[in-house]
């Protein structure tokens, strides 16, 4: 989740604000970008969409709830 996280937070840029487009690139990608396998990717953007933080607009769009995004309890390595 927190690579995931990250990741999101990243491509929000600096100027997120409490509900920021991102482009949200394959899931593929995503796996090659944090280290993860695609179904793990797969999984965490699934729970992302799950909680309501992650809202997807089309295939490669969507909007982030950045201050829940945030939140999310970091996971042990």
């Amino acid at each position: 989740m927190d690579r995931i996280r990250r990741l999101f937070v990243i491509l929000s840029g600096e100027t997120a604000q409490e509900t920021s487009p991102v482009f949200i690139p394959c899931l593929k990608d995503m796996a090659d970008i944090t280290g993860l396998t695609q179904e793990t990717v797969s999984r965490v953007v699934s729970q992302l969409r799950r909680l309501g933080i992650l809202t997807r607009q089309g295939r490669s769009h969507g909007v982030i709830v950045m201050n829940a995004l945030k939140k999310l309890p970091l996971q042990a390595s």
